[in-house]
C-alpha cells in the first residue's frame, strides 16, 4: 500500500511515520448474511448481486512526523469503491489534521477519483508537513518558510557560530523517494548539495543531513 510504503521511506529517513489500516469487512458481512439471513425471497446469487450493489470501504491512518515536544498529527484517506450500477469505480476521501489545513491555507477534506491524484496531493502534503512542522520547529526562530510555488522551500538564516550565512532547505517525495536538496545562497556562486532516501549504503537521518549542512 502507498502510505506503508511512504511510512518506510520516512522511518529510512529518521522520521517516524506509523500507518494504521482497517481491512475491507464486506466480505465477512456477506458470509455472514449468508448464515443468517432473514431474507428467503433472494437466492444466494441474488444476495451476492446485492452486496456488490453496496460500496467496500476501507481506511488508512497516518501519523505524520513530528519533532520533540510538538503536537502529534494525523491524516486519514477513506477508500470507497463501487462496483455496481450507475457507479463504478473507487473514491478517495483525504481528511487532514485541522491545524496543518489551517496553517497552509487548505481545506480539511479533500475528494479525489484517481489513486494518481491522491498520491501527488499526499506526496506535496506529507513535504509541506515535513518543512512547516518538523524542520521549522527544528530550527524555530532561525528558520522562516520561504515564499515558492511549491511551498517546501525553508529559508534559515544566522548559524550558532554568529557568522551570515543563507541556506534555502528544500524537500521532495515523489514515487516513495525522499528527495532533500540544500543551497547555499550567501556565496556569489550559490552550492547545492542534495541527498535522498531510501538508497544503498548508510546515511544520516533527514535531521541530521540538514544540521551537517547548514551548521
Amino acid at each position: 500500500m502507498y502510505l506503508e510504503d511512504v511510512s518506510s521511506t520516512l522511518e529510512s529517513a529518521g522520521l517516524e511515520a506509523s500507518v494504521e489500516t482497517s481491512r475491507e469487512d464486506s466480505w465477512v458481512k456477506l458470509r455472514d448474511s449468508f448464515a443468517n439471513s432473514i431474507r428467503k425471497d433472494l437466492t444466494a446469487a441474488d444476495q451476492l448481486l446485492e452486496i456488490f450493489n453496496k460500496p467496500f470501504t476501507g481506511k488508512a491512518t497516518m501519523t505524520l512526523p513530528s519533532s520533540v515536544g510538538s503536537q502529534t498529527e494525523q491524516l486519514t484517506v477513506a477508500i470507497r469503491t463501487i462496483i455496481g450500477a450507475p457507479t463504478f469505480g473507487t473514491e478517495y476521501m483525504l481528511t487532514l489534521p485541522s491545524s496543518l489545513a489551517t496553517d497552509l491555507g487548505l481545506s480539511i477534506e479533500n475528494k479525489f477519483q484517481s489513486t494518481a491524484d491522491v498520491t501527488s496531493y499526499l506526496d506535496w502534503i506529507i513535504a509541506l508537513q515535513l518543512t512547516h512542522r518538523v524542520l521549522k520547529n527544528e530550527y524555530a526562530e532561525r528558520a522562516a518558510i520561504k515564499d515558492c510555488e511549491d511551498g517546501v522551500a525553508i529559508t534559515i538564516t544566522s548559524d550558532k557560530k554568529g557568522a551570515s550565512a543563507n541556506w534555502d532547505v528544500y524537500i521532495e517525495l515523489s514515487e516513495g523517494i525522499l528527495a532533500l536538496q540544500v543551497i547555499d545562497t550567501s556565496t556569489k556562486v550559490p552550492s547545492q548539495r542534495s541527498q535522498s532516501w531510501p538508497r544503498k549504503g548508510d546515511s544520516l537521518s533527514l535531521k541530521e543531513q540538514v544540521k551537517a549542512w547548514v551548521e
